[in-house]
C-alpha cells in the first residue's frame, strides 16, 4: 500500500509539473503575440504618419510633372549613326545583297537605266539552276517518248526474249490439265533434265476432277519428294 501511495504521489507530481510546463508555454506564446501586435501597431503608425506627407507633396507638384509621370517614357533604340561599326556592317550587307541580285539578273545589272529598287526586287536565285514549267513538261514528254520507242523496239523483236527465256512444260508429269498461265524458264536451264519422280502422290481424285494443273502437281510432287 505504501508503494502504491508513493506511486500515486509521483504521478500527481508529474502531472503538476506537466501542467506548470504547459502554463509556462502558454505564457510565452501570449508574450510573443503581444510583441507581434506591438510591432504591427508601430508599423501602422509609421505608415499613417507618412501618408499625409506624401499626399501633401503630390498636391504641391505642378500638373506638368504629373503628366510626365502618367505617360510612359519611350525607349529609343540606338541609331546606326552613333555606332560606326554597325554602319559599316550594314553597308557591307547591303552591298552583298545587291551583288547577289545583280548576278541573278544580269540584264538589270547591265542596264544603265535600272534603279536600285529594280535590283532589290529581283529574287536572290540564279536563273540557271531553275527550269520553267514548259521546259520540264517538254523534258518529261521527250523522256516518255524515248521510253515508248525503246519498249516498242524490244517488243517488235521476236528473238529478243527467245534468246533468254523458253516456254516451260512439265517433262516428268503427264497427269493434270495444262496450266492456264504461261510459264517460262531460262534457256540455260531448259537443257537440264529434272530429276525422276519417285514420290507416289495420292491426289488421283483431285487430278481427275481437273482442279489442279500439271505444273501445280509437279510442284507438289517435287516439294514432298525433297
Amino acid at each position: 500500500q505504501q508503494q502504491q501511495q508513493q506511486q500515486l504521489l509521483q504521478m500527481l507530481q508529474q502531472q503538476q509539473q506537466r501542467q506548470q510546463h504547459l502554463r509556462q508555454q502558454q505564457q510565452q506564446q501570449q508574450m510573443q503575440q503581444q510583441l507581434q501586435m506591438q510591432q504591427h501597431q508601430k508599423v501602422l503608425q509609421t505608415l499613417q504618419s507618412q501618408l499625409p506627407n506624401q499626399h501633401s507633396a503630390m498636391q504641391q507638384q505642378p500638373n506638368s510633372s504629373l503628366s510626365q509621370l502618367s505617360q510612359p517614357q519611350s525607349t529609343q533604340m540606338p541609331t546606326t549613326s552613333s555606332n560606326p561599326a554597325m554602319t559599316t556592317a550594314m553597308a557591307n550587307v547591303q552591298r552583298l545583297i545587291a551583288q547577289s541580285r545583280a548576278i541573278s539578273n544580269p540584264d538589270l545589272s547591265n542596264d544603265p537605266n535600272a534603279t536600285v529598287q529594280d535590283i532589290e526586287d529581283t529574287p536572290v536565285f540564279h536563273q540557271g539552276t531553275w527550269k520553267t514549267r514548259r521546259e520540264v513538261e517538254a523534258w518529261q514528254t521527250g523522256d516518255a517518248g524515248h521510253d515508248a520507242v525503246t519498249d516498242a523496239a524490244v517488243n517488235d523483236d521476236p528473238g529478243a526474249e527467245a534468246d533468254v527465256y523458253a516456254v516451260y512444260t512439265p517433262k516428268k508429269i503427264a497427269e493434270g490439265i495444262t496450266h492456264p498461265d504461261p510459264v517460262v524458264e531460262t534457256s540455260s536451264l531448259a537443257g537440264v533434265t529434272p530429276p525422276d519422280v519417285v514420290y507416289a502422290h495420292h491426289l488421283q481424285d483431285i487430278v481427275q476432277a481437273g482442279t489442279i494443273s500439271n505444273l501445280q502437281l509437279e510442284s507438289i510432287v517435287y516439294a514432298f519428294q525433297r
